[in-house]
């Protein structure tokens, strides 16, 4: 048992530094691509915002992976009730989408940093028990998924950062409050 444990401790050690490097490289991407849309601070946020939030999953998946159902379930909900309820009131407070994206990244960011307090903390990974030949089965893995949902996100929300950049703030609210009614009206 305590191989396996050792063994599955490796596993998780390696997949969450290839999930922060991979996090990293959309981070360079975002800022690389971000040159050839100046001005357009909701490009930076979706993607530095995508970066930090796949990393700080870590954490509630590890939860989750470790029996702890209810404290990942917790974890999630708790973090995303204190996210959306700050938005809420930053952008109604102050009326400002880029002040309301930059609290958005702060919140993730902080996100981040406590998952990665936590998942330490928990012991669920191991500095010392990366393993870089265990990369190759995680990669074979993790490769496919992540270009799905990395194209997934471009695709559904193209529109958006197209239409931020030719809609006035108040057209462009009606429309996003429109993609969000739409697609439950579907499924009636």
């Amino acid at each position: 048992s305590s191989q396996v444990e050792q063994q599955q401790k490796k596993y998780y050690s390696t997949g969450w530094l290839i999930l922060n490097l991979w996090s990293l490289i959309i981070i360079a991407v975002t800022l690389a691509l971000g040159q050839l849309i100046p001005g357009d601070f909701i490009f930076y946020a979706l993607g530095i915002g995508v970066a930090f939030s796949s990393a700080s999953q870590f954490f509630e998946e590890s939860l989750i992976a470790h029996g702890h159902l209810r404290w990942g379930a917790l974890w999630i909900a708790l973090f995303e009730t204190i996210k959306i309820s700050l938005l809420i009131y930053v952008a109604y407070y102050y009326r400002n989408i880029d002040l309301a994206l930059k609290f958005y990244l702060a919140l993730i960011f902080a996100k981040y940093v406590l998952s990665l307090y936590f998942t330490k903390h928990f012991n669920f990974i191991s500095f010392k028990q990366i393993d870089l030949l265990m990369a190759a089965p995680v990669l074979k893995q993790v490769i496919p998924l992540s270009f799905s949902a990395a194209l997934a996100i471009i695709i559904g929300y193209a529109d958006h950062l197209i239409l931020s950049r030719h809609l006035s703030l108040n057209q462009y609210a009606l429309y996003a409050m429109g993609c969000l009614i739409i697609p439950p009206l579907f499924m009636l």
